[in-house]
Formats: C-alpha cells, sequence, structure tokens
C-alpha cells in the first residue's frame, strides 16, 4: 500500500509537492501479493514512526502541497492522529492515507470506532482503501485473513456515512490487479455503488515481496489488462475505474475513460537527456530505445519482462504520440483552456532577470504565455536570441523538435517552485550555451 516518491536531500524547496511516509509498524492482513518486503529495490522513501521523526523530516523541506501515510497499515501507528495533524501544521493542504481500513469501521471496539472522525478532525481529507475482491471469498483469500473483507467494508461504509454528514473526505477504493480477481472488476465496482466513492483504481501488480515470489501465479499479462478493459468499456459501469501503473506505451492503449494519469514530473531538455533515473528494479528494454515517451517512464520490472518478455511493448514515436495526445486527453483539448501561467507568476519569472540581471550573458527580454506553454526569450548584447518554452509535459515530444530549448513542467508545479525552476532554466542555459559555443565571456 505504498508508492515511492523521491526524497528530499537538503533544505531546498524540493522539485516535487508531495511526500510519502510509511508510518506502519505492522499489518493485519498477509496479501499474498504485498510488497512490503521488497522495500529496499524501490526508490526511497521516508519512513517514520514517531511525530518527531516526522518533524524532523519535514524541517528539511518546503512547499509541500500533498502528505500522504503508508507503509505496511499506518492505523498501527498510534502517533497517525498527531503525525496528520503535524502535517497539516505544515501548511499541507491534501493529507492522504492508504489503509486496508481494518480497525476504521463502526463493527470494531469502541476505542477505535470513532478512529476515522478523529483523523479527520486532525486534517485527513484523503482516504484511500484498498479491496481487493467483490467477495469475502476472494478479498479474503487475496490478504490470507479471514474477515478481512467485512473488516474494510465497515471502514467504507462508514466513511460513506461521515461524507454524508458533510465531511471533506476524498473517498478512493484501491484494488490490486491478480488474475483471480481481473474478471471481477466489474462485480466489485457493483459492490462499491452503494456507498459512492469517487473513484476505484485498479494498481498493476509489483513484482517484488510475496508477489516477486509468486509472480507465475499471480501477475497478469498487461495486454492481459487492456483486453479486459476494452470488454468493461462497452458496460455501463456504475463508478469512475482507473487503471494505474502501466508502462506509457501500453497505458495508452487502454480506453481513455480508464487511462491513469502519466508522470508529470520530468524535465527534458533539448537532447533528449531525461534528468532524473530509473528505479532500480527497471529497466528500458530494445523497443524503448526509440520512444519518445521516455520521460514518462522510469522502465519495465524486471520480473515482469523475465516472465512475459518485450513483444507486447513497441515505442511511441512523434507521430503517433501526437494522435494519442489529442485522442485521451480530450478533456484537455476540448476542455476552456486556461494560461499556462498567472499573471502573477509571469510577473515573478520576469523579475529575477531583468534589466540588471543576466544568465552568462543571457537577458530574459520576452514572456509569452500561451496556452499550454510559456515561451521566455533571452537576448544577449550581440542581439542573438534564444528561445526557451516551458512545456506541459504531454506536448514535450512535440516541444523537443521545435527550436531553442525545451522544459518539460506543469503550470502550477511552476509556480509553485520559481526558484527552483530558475536554476533548472539557467544550468540548461549555460549547458547549451557551451555546446554550441557561443557562451563568450
Amino acid at each position: 500500500m505504498t508508492s515511492a516518491p523521491s526524497q528530499p536531500t537538503s533544505t531546498e524547496s524540493p522539485a516535487f509537492d508531495s511526500l510519502e511516509f510509511a508510518v506502519g509498524l505492522g499489518c493485519p492482513n498477509r496479501c499474498v501479493f504485498c510488497s512490503e518486503a521488497g522495500f529496499a529495490t524501490r526508490l526511497p522513501q521516508e519512513s517514520v514512526r514517531t511525530v518527531a521523526d516526522l518533524k524532523e523530516h519535514l524541517a528539511k523541506v518546503e512547499g509541500i502541497e500533498r502528505i500522504q501515510f503508508g507503509g505496511q497499515e499506518p492505523l498501527t501507528n498510534p502517533e497517525l492522529p498527531q503525525m496528520i495533524a503535524t502535517a497539516k501544521a505544515h501548511g499541507a493542504r491534501d493529507i492522504g492515507l492508504i489503509t486496508s481500513g481494518r480497525g476504521l469501521g463502526r463493527s470494531q471496539p469502541s476505542t477505535k470506532s470513532d478512529l476515522l472522525s478523529r483523523l479527520v478532525s486532525a486534517g485527513l481529507n484523503t482516504l484511500e482503501i484498498s479491496l481487493h475482491g467483490h467477495s469475502a471469498d476472494l478479498h479474503d483469500a487475496l490478504t490470507a485473513t479471514p474477515g478481512s473483507f467485512d473488516d474494510t467494508l465497515a471502514a467504507i461504509s462508514y466513511a460513506s456515512e461521515l461524507r454524508r454528514a458533510g465531511a471533506a473526505l476524498r473517498l478512493t477504493i484501491q484494488t490490486t490487479l491478480v488474475r483471480d480477481n481481473l474478471p471481477h472488476i466489474p462485480e466489485l465496482l457493483a459492490v462499491l455503488a452503494p456507498y459512492r466513492p469517487d473513484g476505484v483504481v485498479g494498481l498493476a501488480l509489483q513484482l517484488m515481496g510475496r508477489a516477486g515470489e509468486q509472480a507465475e501465479t499471480l501477475t497478469p499479462a498487461y495486454q492481459d489488462i487492456i483486453r479486459q478493459a476494452q470488454i468493461w468499456d462497452k458496460q455501463d459501469l456504475p463508478l469512475p475505474l482507473t487503471l494505474s501503473g502501466l508502462p506509457p506505451c501500453l497505458n495508452l492503449k487502454l480506453p481513455a475513460r480508464f487511462q491513469g494519469r502519466l508522470n508529470r514530473v520530468a524535465f527534458v531538455s533539448r537532447d533528449d537527456r531525461v534528468i532524473g533515473g530509473q528505479a532500480g528494479n527497471k529497466q528500458y528494454g530494445l523497443p524503448c530505445r526509440a520512444c519518445v515517451a521516455k520521460s514518462f517512464c522510469e522502465g519495465v520490472e524486471i520480473a515482469y519482462w523475465d516472465l512475459f518478455g518485450w513483444d507486447e511493448f513497441a515505442p511511441i514515436d512523434d507521430t503517433s504520440w501526437q494522435a494519442i495526445v489529442s485522442q485521451t486527453h480530450a478533456d484537455r483539448q476540448s476542455a476552456p483552456l486556461k494560461p499556462f501561467l498567472t499573471e502573477a507568476a509571469a510577473r515573478a519569472l520576469v523579475h529575477p532577470f531583468s534589466e540588471t540581471n543576466a544568465i552568462g550573458g543571457w537577458r530574459l527580454t520576452d514572456v509569452r504565455i500561451e496556452e499550454r506553454a510559456a515561451r521566455l526569450i533571452f537576448t544577449r548584447e550581440d542581439g542573438q536570441r534564444l528561445p526557451v518554452r516551458l512545456v506541459d509535459p504531454v506536448h514535450a515530444p512535440q516541444a523537443q523538435q521545435q527550436a531553442g530549448i525545451a522544459i518539460c513542467y506543469d503550470g502550477e508545479r511552476l509556480e509553485r517552485h520559481l526558484d527552483k525552476i530558475w536554476r533548472t532554466v539557467s544550468g540548461t542555459i549555460l549547458r547549451n550555451a557551451r555546446r554550441s559555443g557561443e557562451n563568450k565571456p
């Protein structure tokens, strides 16, 4: 029940706006696909046990908009309510919890029956509860814990009750996709419909820990998930469903209504160099070499392609990417467009490099705010002009084909981290000038 965000290494404002902390001290379930045993192979994740630990970590970073608590079962930590209050005091607007829900329902012992209310009062506003089967038989078999289905459903019921009473709580149900439950997702949605969650997320299996040990019996091929989604696309499902965790080339083959969100945290330079890295348990394969979407992809899990090979993967070329963008992001294309930056943020962009400042001889002379990008024009004393485009990540491949430098960043994140962006812009311009021999002292 965890994801794998980047880890801050200094007191500078980070180039991301969310953190997940592993706070669980254990878990009442024994899921057959649990990945916690493979924690060492993940990207770094903050692990905390006490409020003091949390405060120590939060002191290192500023500008964090979203803080999430997960790691095994976070409800096993008695300091969780105080941790949520600490996150709120730190300024986080979105405070989330990933949980099995066992211990949150009214059917639990009286000492815990009001725990969810206390968490919401402390600042919790996003709740993600894991339910892995449409029936007690299936769910309890996957969690290897009799009675877990009833406990989790009781938590979902209580969360729904609090929402109806006015609690500002977003409720999402997560289900890990394995061979046994994949055919029964529509039935799971039907079970959940009376509780009216905001949506259901089907997570592709992470092949670590117990899941890695039983990969052959548990893992559906990505193509199997796509085929099932094509069947579901013809059905009138009672709840919104998102399928998450597929590599971009396969995610984009899903029917648009089920596509997981592509990673919007990426920097792309003109020479197609991605600033970042792959997860320790993932690799790029031969089909990935020509793919223009690598800036969205950490690669494929080694255990996965060991099991299924590379036949289902194909590189996304620029022409295909543009067609995919227009189809799979129809909401962006058809919805009323808003400027990439606000007017206030545009003024903040101009100020650091005005008449009295320059980057290696380059001075910012013009900022043009477009619908899906911000175009910056830098001019040198000899009159040479260098355009820099800050673009929405989904349009990065197209931007890389244009003159100048393209830096992949989304507008909201840009506004929150202008200083960090300027350091990136400055470094990129100087590197580009040195490579082209234009940076003359």
